[in-house]
């Protein structure tokens, strides 16, 4: 039986200031009843040494890591998911802000052959660096009427995607009808969904050629997957052995949109790589706010 009813799976490689940004700010989150696993590409000290006294504060948190062998993240998120305590995953990247009301969305919207696919704002760099030194602000950047307040300063400041700030039904409605896929950064889906297609593909080990968009062709490509199954098999998940038996929708989120802090410069953090990686997803709508940060 499930302890949570949802698995908040957060891609990580050694950006400590940016995870305790997400952090601090998920005591905002509306739902309560989910799990909080920080999956880290690595086994850093730094990582360890800030998250080991937070035990206390965060009991449902765990913290998995493996060894630092070059970009590995996909392995790293199979091994969330087989370690997971629910049967419904969130993902988003080490420099993802959530809205608040992020996790409510996804479930609200949660379907066990869909994938929940949102979206994300990226802030420049003055107000990622202010997001990050004072997580309360994200409030501010939720309330409509402060958000269009800050318009000018924030596209001064070279925000991407200001639009998807809003939360509008109406807006959401009118674009239903476009295609969409998925973003790594900002997406959920079921633990079925997953042994359907089998898991991540462990063979992507560079960032930012389509490693967790994988998913995507693969989800939609219902009745051809046979010949990947083998290949796509995450260690310790089942085999589905007629994977293309159940499509797997795509759905858009409705409401909140993620925001994301702005990216750095590359400076050699591997987590903000983590992303910008475009998948298949079934979601409701949040923010997801960039924390501008390099790649590895």
């Amino acid at each position: 039986m499930s302890r949570y009813r949802a698995s908040l799976i957060i891609s990580v490689y050694k950006d400590v200031a940016r995870l305790d940004c997400i952090l601090r700010t998920l005591r905002y989150q509306t739902a309560t009843d989910f799990e909080i696993i920080v999956s880290e590409d690595g086994d850093s000290a730094q990582m360890r040494d800030y998250l080991a006294p937070l035990r206390n504060d965060y009991p449902q948190l765990r913290h998995l890591t493996q060894e630092d062998r070059g970009f590995r993240k996909n392995r790293a998120l199979n091994r969330a998911i087989q370690a997971g305590h629910s049967d419904y995953f969130l993902f988003i990247d080490g420099d993802c802000v959530p809205h608040s009301h992020f996790i409510a969305n996804h479930l609200r919207q949660a379907e066990t052959q869909a994938v929940c696919a949102g979206r994300r704002v990226e802030l420049g760099t003055l107000f990622s660096q202010r997001l990050i030194e004072q997580p309360d602000f994200l409030l501010q950047l939720e309330s409509r009427r402060r958000y269009i307040l800050l318009a000018a300063a924030l596209r001064r400041d070279g925000i991407k995607n200001y639009e998807f700030g809003f939360v509008s039904p109406l807006l959401h409605r009118l674009a239903a009808s476009r295609p969409i896929h998925i973003v790594g950064s900002n997406f959920s889906c079921s633990r079925q969904a997953l042994e359907t297609v089998n898991g991540f593909n462990e063979e992507f080990e560079s960032p930012g050629i389509g490693e967790d968009a994988d998913i995507d062709p693969v989800a939609h490509r219902a009745g051809t997957l046979d010949g990947e199954a083998g290949r796509r098999r995450a260690e310790g998940l089942p085999v589905n052995d007629n994977p293309g038996a159940t499509a797997l929708g795509v759905k858009r989120l409705d409401s909140h949109p993620c925001r994301i802090a702005a990216q750095e410069e590359e400076t050699g953090n591997r987590a903000s790589a983590s992303s910008r990686r475009a998948m298949p997803s079934v979601t409701s709508a949040s923010i997801t706010l960039p924390l501008r940060s390099g790649t590895r």
